[in-house]
């Protein structure tokens, strides 16, 4: 019987993923490209692509709810 590969790791931060990101494009440029490790690396981008957009959208909400906060305290002093 034959034992399935780990799952990959999650990235630690959006800078990881992107640099993960960046590696895979890299070797799919390259003009040596296996198929099946292709469709692998094609299909950890995409993984990869979803981590760091959730990472974006946390951050932009993150954002928005200080600058919202910002805004109320200064009206309040007004």
């Amino acid at each position: 019987m034959s034992e399935s590969p780990p799952p990959p790791k999650t990235p630690r931060s959006y800078a990881e993923g992107l640099a993960e990101l960046e590696e895979i494009l890299d070797y799919l440029r390259g003009s040596e490209v296996d198929l099946e490790a292709m469709a692998e690396k094609v299909e950890r981008a995409g993984n990869l692509i979803r981590f760091c957009r959730q990472r974006l959208d946390d951050v932009s909400l993150q954002v928005n709810d200080v600058l919202e906060s910002v805004k109320a305290a200064l009206e309040e002093e007004q």
